[in-house]
């Protein structure tokens, strides 16, 4: 959070959404339900300020962390 400052990047960052997400998934096996979803949610948010045109169904979610998007069909 300190390298992507909400002074500078008012919107979030996608690096730190990305990071924000995957603590959010290891932190069960730790049994910090409640503090993964806090990060899970903060991601998720953070990436709907980023990308608001963007469909967040949770295929598309998984394949954004992987960084690949599939394409959908026109």
């Amino acid at each position: 959070r300190s390298l992507y400052s909400k002074d500078k990047y008012p919107q979030g960052h996608a690096d730190l959404a990305k990071c924000l997400g995957k603590i959010g998934v290891l932190l069960p096996a730790q049994g910090e339900l409640d503090e993964s979803q806090h990060y899970q949610e903060e991601g998720l948010a953070m990436n709907r300020k980023l990308y608001p045109s963007f469909d967040y169904f949770y295929p598309e979610v998984i394949a954004l962390y992987r960084n690949t998007v599939p394409k959908k069909d026109v």
